[in-house]
């Protein structure tokens, strides 16, 4: 606790630091990347519910194709698909 002059902290190592942090430039890419990160996620959600929609209806045309495909076919008809 050599920091405490006369019962008060010392914050000037506190304020140091903070220059530092505030000047130095050398995280500026590691925050571009994240943010970049960020908007790649951000705008990749609402393209993957877009995606799963389309899915969605595919499948349940085929399904809805293939139902009717294994129906017995009248006799005389000359059913099936």
């Amino acid at each position: 606790m050599d920091r405490i002059i006369r019962g008060r902290l010392d914050a000037a190592p506190m304020v140091r630091a903070i220059r530092r942090f505030v000047i130095d430039e050398r995280g500026q890419d590691t925050i571009e990347y994240a943010l970049l990160a960020a908007l790649v996620a951000v705008l990749t959600i609402p393209a993957l519910d877009a995606v799963r929609s389309a899915l969605r209806i595919a499948y349940l045309s085929w399904n809805t194709a293939m139902v009717k495909c294994w129906r017995m076919p009248v006799p005389g008809t000359g059913g099936g698909c």
